[in-house]
């Protein structure tokens, strides 16, 4: 396994290396999982202020907690984002099952952990 051969070493973007708009790709997602999709939109300027405020509130009155919105997770999924996966494709070769295939399985596993 590749996690325990110390001969590997390093940082790795572990992706398929297939481009994605994240938007339709997490609404397909919950559609599959029967989720409403949100039908109101919050510019990135104003959701990066309201983390921002929710960030510092957990901080003076919530230090032991982790914020549920943070302006590193707007980030991810505000702006557009290019991966290099040269080296993980070399050293561990390519992904074991596509991406459709790792949805499919994900929708899956997490119904059975729906109530």
């Amino acid at each position: 396994m590749a996690a325990l051969d110390p001969g590997i070493q390093g940082e790795f973007n572990l992706t398929n290396d297939q481009p994605i708009e994240i938007e339709a790709f997490l609404w397909d997602i919950f559609r599959r999982l029967g989720i409403a999709v949100p039908e109101k939109t919050l510019s990135c300027k104003k959701a990066l202020i309201v983390a921002t405020a929710i960030e510092w509130f957990y901080k003076i009155f919530l230090p032991h907690c982790e914020p549920p919105i943070t302006r590193f997770g707007i980030g991810v999924l505000a702006y557009t984002k290019t991966f290099n996966v040269a080296k993980a494709l070399k050293i561990l070769g390519p992904p074991s099952v596509s991406l459709e295939q790792g949805v499919e399985e994900f929708v899956r596993w997490q119904k059975s952990q729906m109530p």
